[in-house]
């Protein structure tokens, strides 16, 4: 019973220190990385193509990349945080979601009214342009700056320093510009 234990707990800081290992990996795989927004993408709901092309103009903007393998509780769940953060960290920079899917009615139903930029791509030519493929679900949010680079990499809900972090890098960022 005690080796049954032991191994167990080895297991367990062998595969923590892994995770740690890759969610590091990730972030300095990405970080500084231009982001590309290739051409080809539907906004949700359909009619809000103007606002959304203004929003990935901006010079600040938060993006989470959901593909078609994320479930749809991750989705409401990430929406719903940035939808509480943004009102508290600051208006002017908008959230934008980009998800991997195919188009339907009740797909654009769902963020009809929504205040969010919602693109989509039906195929990966989003994940594959900015080589996403092998990054965790975790670690495709990004806090996008000036000239579409990569300034912090990570989903801050439930983690303070993350957000100490995009805040910071929110107001430095608009230092510059």
């Amino acid at each position: 019973m005690k080796l049954s234990l032991c191994i167990f707990c080895v297991f367990l800081i062998i595969t923590s220190c892994k995770k740690e290992n890759r969610i590091e990996k990730d972030v300095e795989y990405l970080m500084g990385r231009e982001m590309a927004f290739p051409v080809g993408y539907k906004t949700m709901p359909l009619e809000e193509k103007k606002n959304t092309e203004i929003n990935l103009n901006n010079p600040i903007k938060i993006i989470s990349y959901i593909d078609r393998f994320s479930c749809n509780s991750c989705l409401l769940e990430t929406v719903q945080y940035w939808k509480e953060e943004m009102a508290s960290i600051d208006s002017t920079v908008p959230y934008i979601i980009i998800l991997r899917g195919l188009y339907t009615d009740s797909l654009n139903d769902m963020f009809r009214g929504c205040k969010t930029s919602v693109i989509l791509y039906e195929s990966d030519i989003f994940q594959s342009e900015n080589d996403l493929e092998n990054v965790l679900a975790k670690n495709k949010t990004f806090l996008v700056g000036h000239n579409n680079k990569i300034l912090t990499i990570g989903e801050p809900y439930d983690n303070a320093e993350l957000k100490k972090l995009y805040r910071k890098a929110i107001a430095k960022e608009k230092e510059l510009n």
